[in-house]
């Protein structure tokens, strides 16, 4: 099985500005074969698949030398995302599901990441080795299980840098039954009580940000502050769900999960419930239905 291990990132000057550049060339790619396969479409009614895009960026990087500055598997990674994202869009279309079309990235975005799968990474005590960059400070809370098969660098909006190790070959015991069994029904106003709880502050900062005059020094202190104080309550929305998730793993042997609220996507906080139990009881030999 896969597991994944989601560490903070130290980097150094000199290895900030190589991120910063990895992501630049991402999103250069991205949009460079976005534009290429609408325009192909519209040409031609055709539309290129992952390896033509590949196999064309091999000309690309020979006329933009910059694009070697970076690690190769990260620009690869950028052409499957989009390719999935063009996989998903036109199956959801068949079904009739409404889903958005593959959009341009925005260099004004302050959320980034890009993925690598080189066979160099690993950890060495409080370091992590990354292709371009060498060894990283990395906050490395927990012991890693499994072989290493890629890791994705991503930066949030607070500034922060943090690394995603995903390793496979993992072994999970599965825990003892209990012979107990329950429903349960979510609603998205049960897991959203943080957001309530700090109403009043998320008004306060977002004002204090609407008064800043855009591109000011004071503006991106106020945007970094209300930033990182959502973050803040990510991280306690995120912990209550794992530790409500893995409760349920432990004291129950099947589990039932009704959705109350369907006015809401599936990509919110009852969302992240429901894919949590369900790769949760894969690794602990738990049964999950959802009703």
């Amino acid at each position: 099985m896969e597991c994944s291990y989601k560490f903070r990132l130290y980097p150094t000057q000199e290895q900030a500005e190589q991120i910063q550049k990895t992501f630049g060339c991402c999103r250069f790619v991205w949009n460079h074969y976005l534009y290429l396969r609408k325009k192909k479409y519209k040409e031609n009614g055709y539309i290129m698949n992952y390896y033509e895009c590949s196999k064309d960026m091999t000309g690309l990087k020979k006329e933009l030398t910059w694009l070697r500055d970076v690690e190769s598997s990260a620009l690869q990674s950028s052409i499957r995302n989009l390719d999935t994202a063009f996989k998903n869009f036109f199956k959801c279309a068949k079904k009739g599901e409404k889903t958005g079309f593959p959009r341009f990235k925005s260099k004004k975005s302050h959320r980034h990441s890009y993925k690598s799968s080189s066979t160099c990474i690993r950890t060495c005590g409080n370091f992590i080795r990354l292709p371009k960059l060498g060894f990283v400070k990395c906050r490395i809370s927990r012991k890693l299980r499994g072989r290493i098969i890629s890791a994705t660098v991503s930066q949030d909006p607070s500034g922060k840098y943090f690394v995603s190790v995903c390793c496979t070959d993992v072994d999970f015991k599965p825990l003892p039954n209990t012979g107990k069994s329950t429903c349960l029904s979510v609603g998205n106003d049960s897991l959203n009580k943080f957001e309530e709880k700090n109403k009043r502050k998320i008004s306060r900062l977002q004002r204090q940000l609407s008064r800043k005059s855009k591109g000011s020094m004071r503006r991106e202190k106020a945007r970094i502050k209300f930033a990182r104080f959502h973050e803040h309550i990510a991280n306690q929305r995120r912990d209550a769900i794992h530790k409500l998730s893995i409760s349920l793993i432990r004291d129950y042997d099947t589990i039932v999960v009704r959705r109350v609220d369907l006015a809401y996507p599936a990509s919110d906080v009852c969302g992240e419930l429901r894919r949590q139990l369900k790769y949760k009881s894969e690794w602990y030999g738990k049964q999950v239905v959802f009703d």
